[in-house]
């Protein structure tokens, strides 16, 4: 599968058929793409009209267990006639209709346990959380904070990709670019880590091991 020149695809999500997930930014619209292992389009739904820069449009697009589609806007795209702000998540069903604007949202989205929604907030959203659990109802049920990050020693640059994983804990991407640095301080910066739910350091992949930086994990 080959995109045209002039279109962007930052994510690739595998899918219980065996094939993919891919969010494609167009010029005229934006959209989740799903093909099969071969490379084949099986799928393409059509979620947003023009967005503003398809450079920062998605990131990583996911499928939930529902059959719903999530992702974040970093900047504004158009939607049947009004605009969906960037830095927001948003949840598509499998017709395109959007089913959900959450308060927050950078890089990624992805559906946890129990209908709950996991964002990623890069820099860091409004509220000072660097990434924001939502129960469905909106209520926040679990963030990462800089001041957590202070208490275990990190300096973060910007939260990209998450991973909720069986047991509870969530592993986070570090990615070095853009603003400045937050969190403690001249602290260790990992490119990933994990972090249980009362926010202590399980493990850390330091910085310098790979090249280039982690956007998404899964």
């Amino acid at each position: 599968f080959r995109l045209p020149v002039g279109q962007d695809n930052h994510s690739c999500q595998p899918l219980p058929h065996g094939g993919f997930l891919l969010g494609v930014c167009a010029p005229e619209a934006l959209s989740m793409v799903e093909i099969d292992e071969d490379g084949k389009q099986i799928s393409r739904l059509k979620v947003a009209d023009s967005p503003v820069d398809i450079h920062h449009a998605f990131r990583a697009v996911r499928k939930t267990p529902q059959g719903t589609y999530l992702a974040t806007l970093m900047k504004p795209a158009q939607y049947r006639g009004r605009e969906l702000p960037g830095g927001h998540a948003y949840e598509w069903d499998s017709s395109g209709q959007l089913l959900r604007t959450f308060p927050s949202g950078f890089f990624c989205a992805i559906r946890v346990s129990e209908g709950k929604t996991l964002v990623s907030e890069g820099h860091g959203a409004a509220n000072g959380n660097l990434a924001t659990e939502y129960a469905p109802d909106g209520r926040v049920v679990w963030s990462l904070t800089e001041e957590d990050l202070i208490q275990q020693g990190l300096s973060i640059k910007m939260v990209c990709g998450l991973q909720r994983l069986p047991n509870g804990n969530t592993v986070v991407t570090n990615v070095e670019h853009g603003k400045h640095a937050l969190g403690a301080e001249g602290g260790d910066s990992p490119q990933v880590f994990e972090i249980t739910p009362d926010k202590q350091v399980v493990w850390k992949v330091p910085a310098g091991t790979s090249s280039g930086n982690m956007g998404s994990i899964q």
